[in-house]
């Protein structure tokens, strides 16, 4: 398996983190062992501005995550038909051994040509359900599955898991249905053919995650990505320092 992991500077969110080089260095090598100690064989690229040096493929990259270029001329450049491909992104969403494992398991299951996108569970405070602005088309199998691009609040309906529009808002949190934001921390992709391709997204809940780091743990990957950070330097240093106890 190729591993290529990744940061997009195209996003405050991420060039926010990236702009604090301690942390920035640390979520790096921490990466570079989970990779190590998980997925012993697989080969490691670093896409990450100020570690990596291929800015084309990084590019590339960036753009078939963002959605402006299709997964199959990845697959094709990368000779996916060869070895599968994954893609982490550690300064865009959670990553864990126990998310990064049961990732892979479910990639490596999928039939040639397949495509997995990782999904984030929404913690209950801040899910866009409060203001009623997830979209109709959003729901399968009982949640709902969104991008950040889907989160508008403008839309001011709320809909059940069956589609129909409800009348009465949402009494309190516990009542709120399951969210699962598209959040590109991993995405994997088996074969290079575009024909047939199996298309699935991979769940995750950070609360259920005992071995999820405490940098993670925080609310920073609840704002959206065009939100700019403004984070102290003693709080950068203290969750660099946090990864020296992690693995």
């Amino acid at each position: 398996m190729h591993v290529f992991i990744h940061a997009s500077v195209e996003t405050p969110r991420t060039a926010s983190l990236l702009s604090h080089r301690e942390l920035a260095k640390a979520l790096c090598n921490w990466t570079c062992r989970l990779v190590q100690q998980t997925l012993v064989s697989a080969t490691i690229t670093l896409l990450v501005p100020g570690y990596g040096k291929d800015d084309g493929l990084r590019n590339l990259v960036e753009n078939v995550l963002a959605g402006s270029v299709p997964w199959y001329e990845l697959a094709r450049n990368l000779n996916a038909d060869k070895d599968p491909l994954l893609i982490i992104s550690p300064f865009d969403g959670h990553l864990s051994q126990a998310r990064l494992h049961f990732f892979v398991r479910q990639l490596l299951e999928l039939p040639p040509p397949g495509v997995a996108c990782s999904t984030c569970k929404v913690d209950r405070n801040v899910n866009p359900h409060w203001l009623k602005s997830v979209p109709q088309n959003g729901w399968k199998n009982g949640i709902t599955i969104v991008d950040w691009g889907q989160q508008d609040a403008a839309c001011l309906r709320h809909f059940n898991a069956n589609g129909a529009e409800e009348k009465n808002t949402v009494c309190g949190s516990q009542y709120l249905p399951d969210l699962y934001m598209k959040d590109r921390a991993l995405f994997g992709i088996t074969g290079e053919s575009r024909q047939r391709a199996t298309f699935i997204n991979i769940p995750y809940a950070p609360e259920e995650d005992a071995s999820l780091p405490l940098c993670y743990r925080f609310s920073l990957f609840n704002l959206h990505p065009e939100q700019k950070l403004a984070i102290e330097e003693g709080f950068t240093s203290a969750m660099s320092k946090s990864f020296d106890n992690t693995l």
